[in-house]
């Protein structure tokens, strides 16, 4: 485990990260920025980025978007579809916006799966 924390490590710059008891790692930031389509897109771009550094046994990251409006619909779709988008749908208030990815890879021999995840809630 102590190889996986060492190569996820730069992900969680310059934030202070904590364990919960499932083992997964969480931080809540309670900053607030503008979160608008190329700002998305630029943080998509970043976080594929950091993750190609994590060890030669990875496989290709998956990476997924969930867009929540306040009307309970949803906009989902995956990496090529985000930088493809022009706007987002208009005429809703986006509730929330949920990035995913997810990363296959090896321990000592045994499959395991690793995703991050960042939710921005109420975006501005």
């Amino acid at each position: 485990m102590n190889n996986l924390q060492t190569a996820i490590a730069p992900l969680g710059k310059p934030y202070t990260v904590t364990r919960s008891r499932l083992g997964a790692i969480t931080k809540v930031m309670e900053e607030r920025y503008v979160c608008d389509l190329t700002a998305l897109k630029e943080l998509s771009q970043s976080i594929g980025e950091k993750l190609r550094s994590v060890p030669d046994q990875v496989k290709n990251p998956e990476f997924s978007f969930l867009i929540s409006f306040n009307d309970q619909t949803h906009h989902d779709g995956v990496s090529q579809e985000l930088q493809d988008l022009q706007t987002i749908p208009i005429g809703k208030q986006t509730e929330r916006v949920v990035l995913r990815w997810t990363i296959f890879h090896r321990i000592d021999g045994i499959d395991n799966e690793l995703t991050l995840t960042i939710r921005i809630s109420n975006p501005v």
